[in-house]
Formats: structure tokens, C-alpha cells, sequence
């Protein structure tokens, strides 16, 4: 009876996982293109389901004994697949409803339940087995254990040398582009997206501007020094040092904690040899640096946690902790929105540090709102405007207008007419981009303006609220689907600066090794297994399968979670559905937080 049983999920579980796997590779084909030339004949597809087929009775002949907490993360991961294939292939959840594609769903919600209720466990246990499994004490081990800081920073630097030659400066994309348009003193769209304090004054804060004026300044530099190259490079270089001491150091914050060998040098391994870690050194973007001061934020505040409940936070701590939640606000406009949360719980948690975690916050936060309302408008720079909160607003508000215009009264069209542009929203929606509506808003709205078009978007979500689902889901499913890959690096060059002899910029004669090392970057993701070691749906799944896990155990860890589920809410809230740089503090932190599950999951067992 075991075996028909095991026959019969398995075959569920490749319907639902061929269905998956076609989903991928159909659109990451097509994206590989450049770089490599697949195809699904027959015989591949048939050979695919095989071996699916065959994994799927291994894993199942494997059964380990579940939990409830484990059933109920398989139903919600499954819910989030469904979704994903909903938004995917139709752009609406209740086409899965419709003909054959209902069967089909009913067949993959009970192969997707079953196979990752199975996979759990089997994750898990693989996880504690390699860190309990340790290695002999030959002469890398020993260099390891013996000089570890420089036996990770040094190899991780080299390994992504070669990057750094290929793209030799840097890889800008539009964003940092602008941003150095705007520190020379050119006039660019976002002068366009706010009333501006001063008209002379071509720098924003639409793009943070401690970042703006760090890029400019190194491309100055280089300038005087050398040629606009060279400031580019320093630029890349200093970024790529801060990451790899970043990488480096939750190696050496995991190993001070005991965690095996083993593991460590598999992220180490892994540190070198994914090629989003160098792909991003190199790259232009503010969420590089931002994602470093998120991590280095993340393990002071796990130490926080796990030692300083009871006993006295230290000065020197406390400072730290200051300057990396004060960077974190600095460096992206919206890390507000996690510093805030996190010192509420960080108050609450601890009453023997009530006080100076308190004057941290004041501190924090003090400083950040006296730098954005007191110091820039003093300056001339233009703040942000509200325009950048209400991405999701508008995506439903433009799918209203495009499925149910006749719907929505005169009083409200001229409402909505007052913040954005009415009559174009219907041509210019995108499901998974809300830009092309938002860059629409009228800078003159009044917050009078704003509160009524908000009055008429409640009453079009009382009237639709399907429609106001739906605009949501095809804007953020990518974030809980690891189906969805897409936007993932930056590797081509953008030549915005170079207009008007502005900078000179440009690559090296390496077109070749630039080609094999961007067909690397594109493919990876697509590996099986390897791959989802940098996917934005899976780093969502391993946020909330830890929450679950310290809900059950240990609950005062949940607090260092904060950080992570406020990354997550505002990728939900941001205007484009699967947008790397912006899930990029969660997938670059994955190694870590498994490393510390690890920590937590010793000291349950020690307990025991």
C-alpha cells in the first residue's frame, strides 16, 4: 500500500512540478537567448519529467514525520505557487477557475502541498547534517582556523577580480546615471516629479542624496586625478570592499558562534562563486552600499538580541547599532520604515537597556528628519514626493479606469483626474510596473486633491475589490512566487552620462569575457538547486518558514526578523513586481540566516 501511495503522490507532484518547470524555463529561455541557444523538443520535455518523476518517488520513499507548523507553511507556500501561476500565465487569479485550467489547479494544490511538506523536513535535516558533519583538520582548515578573517576576505576579493576587469569601471544603470547627471549639474525627469524648493538646484533626494553626492565625489576625484574612469573605479572598488568585509564578516560572526566548518566554507564558496555578489560589487546602484549597512545593521541587532536582554548594552555596541540604522535611513528613503519598527521592538525587549536603546532611537531618527525636512530644504534640494508611496494606489485606480471606466462616476473621474493623468492611465497600465501611471501624478495636487482622489479610490475598492486584488497580486506575486525570475542583474552598458560630453565613460575591449561573464550572471539563476540560492521567492519563503520556526521555539528572535519582514511589506508596496535590487538585503543575508537558525536551533537542542 506504501509503495501505490508513494506512486500516486509522486505523479501529483511532477504534474505540479513540470508545470513549474516549464513556467521557468519557457520565459528563461527566451532571456538566455543572447547567450545560449536551448529549446524544449520532445525529447527533452519527456526526459525532464522522468527524472522529475523518479525524484519525486526518492523523495517521497524518504517520508520523515511532519508537524503542524510544517503543514501549515506547505499550504501557504503552495497558496503563493498557485498564485504565482494565476498572475503569471493569466494576469488574473480567477482564470485558474475556468475550464481545464481548474482540474489543473486542483491537481497541483495537492502535488505542491505534498512535495513541500515532504521537501521540509528533508531541508532541514540536510542542513544540520552538514553542519555536524566536520572536516578533517588538514592545512586549509587549519589557515582557516587559524587566520580566518584574511583566509575569507582575501580569495573572496581575487574571485571577483575578474569581474572587475571585464567591466572595468563599473556598470552604471539608469538610476546611478541620473544621479551623477544630477551631482554635475544637469537637469533630469526627476526635477519634473515635485515642486521644487529651488530651481537652480539640479540634485533630489528622489535618489538619496548622501548617495548621490558619494558617487559624484569619487567620479570628481578621478577626474583630478586620472580621467572620469578612474573616479568610477574608485567608486566600484571602495563598494566592493565594504561587501566582501560585509560577506566576511557573518563568516567570521557565525564561526565566533561555533558553527561548523563546513558550512562556513560553503559560504565562503558560494560568496565567490554566485555571481550576483560580484555582479553587484560592480554595480552603480545606492541598494549596494544599502544593503550592506542592512546586513551589518542585522547582526548587531541578532547580538543585541541574544545577549543583552539581562545585561548592559556597551557604549561602543550602542554606537554601532546608531550608525548603521542612521546609514540604513541615509542610503534609501524608505529604511525609515524598518528603523522604527525595529527600535519599538528593541525598546520593548529589553527594560535593562530602556533607556539608551530609547536615546539610540531619538537619536536615529532625530537626526534622519532634521537632515530630510531642515537641512536639505536649506540647501535647495527638493525632498521626495508622495507620489512614491502611492505606487499600488495607482496600479488600482488605472486597472479600474481600464476594465470598468463606465463604472466610475463623474465626481470621482474628476478626482482622480486632479492627481494623475485620467485620460492616459487606461494606455499607460502595466500589470507589474506601476511607473508608467505613477510618473503621471500631478505635482500641484493639493493634499486636498490627494485626500479626495484616496475617498474615490476607497469607494472604486468598495465597488471592485477583485480588480483592486488583482492589481496588487500582478504587482507583487513575484516577490512569494519563486517561479518569477526576472530583472535580476545589471550588466550592459548604459551611456546616459555620455551625453553632451558630460563623462567618459566607457568599458574595456573585453567584449568576449564581458559576454561569457553576463551569459554566467543570466543562466545561473536557471540552474537547478544553485539557482535558488539568489531567488527572490525562495528568500521570502525562508523569512517566513524562520518566523514560524521562532514563533514555535523561541520568540524573542522574532524581533530580529523585523528588518527582514519590513523588507519584504515594502518590496510588496514598491512599483515594480520582482525588481532584484529591491529583495536585495533578503537574498544576499540567505547564508546567514540559515547560519543563525543553525545557532538557535543548537542552543533548543542543548537545551533538551
Amino acid at each position: 500500500m506504501k509503495t501505490i501511495k508513494y506512486i500516486l503522490l509522486s505523479l501529483l507532484s511532477s504534474v505540479a512540478l513540470f508545470t513549474s518547470f516549464y513556467n521557468i524555463y519557457e520565459g528563461g529561455l527566451e532571456q538566455l537567448k543572447p547567450y545560449i541557444k536551448l529549446s524544449f523538443s520532445k525529447p527533452f520535455l519527456i526526459v525532464a519529467l522522468i527524472i522529475i518523476i523518479v525524484l519525486m518517488f526518492w523523495l517521497y520513499r524518504k517520508e520523515r514525520k511532519g508537524n503542524t507548523y510544517n503543514n501549515i507553511i506547505a499550504g501557504l507556500f503552495t497558496c503563493f505557487l498557485i498564485i504565482g501561476n494565476g498572475y503569471e500565465l493569466y494576469g488574473s487569479f480567477l482564470e485558474l477557475f475556468k475550464g481545464y485550467h481548474l482540474g489543473l489547479m486542483i491537481v497541483n494544490i495537492f502535488g505542491y502541498y505534498f512535495f513541500i511538506r515532504n521537501l521540509i523536513p528533508l531541508v532541514k535535516d540536510l542542513i544540520i547534517k552538514i553542519n555536524n558533519k566536520k572536516l578533517k583538520e588538514n592545512k586549509v582548515v587549519k589557515l582557516f582556523n587559524k587566520r580566518p578573517f584574511w583566509f575569507c576576505f582575501i580569495p573572496l576579493f581575487i574571485s571577483w577580480a575578474i569581474y572587475y576587469v571585464a567591466f572595468y569601471p563599473i556598470v552604471l544603470s539608469p538610476d546611478p546615471s541620473y544621479q551623477i547627471k544630477q551631482f554635475l549639474g544637469e537637469k533630469t525627469k526627476y526635477l519634473d516629479y515635485s515642486v521644487l524648493i529651488n530651481e537652480d538646484v539640479t540634485i533630489t533626494n528622489h535618489h538619496p542624496v548622501v548617495h548621490t553626492v558619494l558617487l559624484g565625489s569619487c567620479l570628481k576625484l578621478g577626474r583630478y586625478l586620472v580621467n572620469d574612469n578612474f573616479g568610477l573605479f574608485i567608486y566600484s572598488f571602495l563598494q566592493g570592499i565594504c561587501l566582501a568585509l560585509t560577506l566576511t564578516r557573518t563568516i567570521l560572526f557565525l564561526k565566533k558562534r561555533k558553527i561548523n566548518n563546513r558550512y562556513l566554507l560553503l559560504m565562503l564558496t558560494a560568496y565567490a562563486l554566485i555571481p550576483i555578489f560580484p555582479l553587484y560589487a560592480i554595480n552603480g546602484n545606492k541598494d549596494v552600499y544599502y544593503t550592506i549597512i542592512f546586513i551589518n545593521l542585522a547582526i548587531c541587532v541578532f547580538e543585541f538580541i541574544h545577549k543583552y536582554q539581562k545585561e548592559k548594552f556597551s557604549w561602543p555596541r550602542a554606537i554601532e547599532l546608531f550608525i548603521f540604522s542612521l546609514l540604513l535611513c541615509l542610503f534609501r528613503n524608505n529604511g525609515i520604515f524598518i528603523v522604527i519598527p525595529l527600535y519599538i521592538g528593541l525598546v520593548l525587549y529589553s527594560h535593562k537597556n530602556f533607556c539608551k536603546i530609547l536615546t539610540i532611537a531619538i537619536c536615529t531618527i532625530g537626526i534622519y528628519f532634521s537632515f530630510t525636512n531642515v537641512l536639505l530644504p536649506h540647501l535647495g534640494i527638493t525632498g521626495t514626493s508622495i507620489r512614491e508611496t502611492m505606487s499600488l494606489f495607482f496600479q488600482q485606480t488605472a486597472r479600474e479606469i481600464k476594465y470598468y471606466e463606465d463604472d466610475i462616476s463623474e465626481k470621482d473621474r474628476e478626482a482622480i483626474a486632479k492627481v494623475i493623468d485620467y485620460d492616459t492611465a487606461k494606455e499607460k497600465y502595466d500589470p507589474i510596473i506601476a511607473d508608467p501611471v505613477k510618473n503621471t501624478f500631478n505635482k500641484y495636487a493639493t493634499k486636498e486633491d490627494v485626500k479626495n482622489y484616496l475617498m474615490a479610490w476607497g469607494r472604486g475598492l468598495i465597488k471592485h475589490p477583485l480588480v483592486y486584488i488583482d492589481a496588487t497580486l500582478n504587482n507583487t506575486y513575484g516577490y512569494i512566487d519563486p517561479e518569477e525570475i526576472s530583472w535580476y542583474i545589471y550588466a550592459n552598458y548604459d551611456k546616459r552620462v555620455t551625453q553632451n560630453d558630460l563623462v567618459d565613460y566607457h568599458f574595456n575591449s573585453l567584449t568576449g569575457l564581458r559576454n561569457v561573464l553576463k551569459g554566467y550572471g543570466a543562466l545561473f539563476v536557471y540552474i537547478p538547486i544553485l539557482g535558488l540560492s539568489c531567488n527572490i521567492g525562495i528568500s521570502t519563503w525562508l523569512i517566513i518558514a524562520f518566523a514560524f520556526y521562532l514563533f514555535r521555539n523561541n520568540k524573542k528572535y522574532l524581533i530580529f526578523l523585523l528588518p527582514y519582514a519590513m523588507s519584504i511589506l515594502i518590496c510588496f508596496a514598491s512599483p515594480v513586481n520582482t525588481y532584484f535590487r529591491y529583495a536585495m538585503p533578503v537574498v544576499f543575508s540567505e547564508f546567514l540566516l540559515i547560519g543563525i537558525w543553525l545557532i538557535i536551533s543548537e542552543k533548543k537542542r542543548a537545551r533538551e
